[in-house]
């Protein structure tokens, strides 16, 4: 989910800006950009609701989620690639470069996909959703350090708000303090303390994988631009489906109890 999300996100620029070349600023497409942006913000806040309740299930399995997920992308962007250019759409899916050009992106991506589920499960929905909008901060130096791109100082000072507020949310929780906020009352009483500490470790791996993956991939969708969004997709998750099936593959040997990696 975050991936399709991410690459949306990441190829609106040129879209905005092509329509702002070709039909004015005035009928530039925002509403339907806006639309879109809403439309991902509303998945985005309802994937960890579902992910809290597939993680607490008896018989959870991490790398059986990940895996339906990773192959979503790459066998329907293969589907089609090949249902609309037919055997050229194929030969365009399945170009072992762009494979491995798409290869950071895609283990950064599978980890952070391992890591949420861990995360939702020892912090809840709610707390985790809050918590990993800390990586908007942490996108913003990835970028500063990675592309020189540069943010005014009310842009600082807001991400630094931001993560000061989670902070403050984080120590308030850990202090054992009680408040009102649906938010931090959504932690599922049935965590253990290990578990607490678990998801929260699981969330920094979250904020720091999906911040790479995300700024990764940003740059491989624009050098890539000439394709469509889900041959990109198909690219982009065929090292982490292969990963995801081989680990699924070892949770199922005899003897082995499945646990959520």
């Amino acid at each position: 989910m975050e991936m399709a999300d991410s690459g949306r996100q990441a190829q609106a620029p040129d879209s905005v800006a092509n329509d702002c070349s070709q039909k004015g600023p005035v009928a530039s497409g925002r509403p339907k950009q806006l639309m879109l942006v809403g439309i991902t913000v509303l998945i985005d806040a309802l994937a960890p609701i579902v992910q809290e309740h597939a993680s607490r299930s008896a018989g959870f399995e991490g790398s059986a989620m990940v895996l339906m997920e990773s192959m979503c992308y790459v066998v329907g962007g293969l589907l089609m690639a090949v249902a609309l250019g037919g055997i050229g759409g194929f030969w365009r899916c399945v170009q072992p470069l762009r494979y491995v050009a798409y290869l950071p992106a895609s283990v950064a991506f599978s980890s952070s996909n391992f890591l949420t589920y861990m995360a939702v499960r020892g912090l809840g929905a709610s707390q985790f959703y809050l918590l990993a909008q800390v990586r908007v901060a942490v996108l913003a130096v990835f970028l500063r350090v990675w592309s020189g791109t540069r943010q005014t100082p009310l842009g600082w000072l807001a991400l630094t708000q931001l993560v000061a507020g989670m902070v403050v949310l984080v120590v308030y929780k850990a202090s054992g303090g009680s408040c009102d906020m649906a938010a931090i009352q959504s932690v599922s009483a049935s965590a253990t303390w290990d578990e607490q500490v678990e998801g929260f470790l699981a969330l920094i791996g979250v904020i720091l994988t999906s911040s790479f993956a995300v700024m990764y991939l940003e740059w491989q969708l624009k050098s890539s631009a000439q394709d469509t969004l889900y041959v990109q997709l198909h690219q982009m998750n065929f090292f982490g489906a292969c990963a995801t099936l081989l680990i699924f593959l070892g949770s199922r040997k005899p003897g082995h109890v499945g646990e959520t990696p």
